[in-house]
């Protein structure tokens, strides 16, 4: 799952290169500057996302996985429990 990882944070780089050389082509055509810089803050809050949403689906492909585990144990214990209310 590393790998598949690393290809999208290189094409999310990519992608937001391209965006930023747009934006520099729209720049030297006349382009209103705060429209511009309000796109670019938009692209690097997208990339910070799209970085965030790869280390989670890193952290969830990892090999430890209590908390998930943790988590199935929980939700076992709570069906248990209510499925044994009724029996006398």
């Amino acid at each position: 799952m590393f790998w598949p990882g690393i290809v999208i944070i290189v094409i999310s780089s990519y992608y937001f290169n391209l965006q930023k050389e747009k934006l520099k082509q729209e720049n030297r055509g006349g382009a209103n500057s705060k429209e511009v810089k309000l796109q670019l803050g938009r692209l690097m809050a997208e990339n910070e996302e799209m970085k965030e949403r790869i280390k989670n689906l890193e952290y969830l492909a990892s090999d430890n996985k209590s908390y998930i585990d943790l988590d199935y144990d929980k939700e076992q214990i709570r069906l248990d429990k209510d499925t044994n209310k009724f029996k006398y």
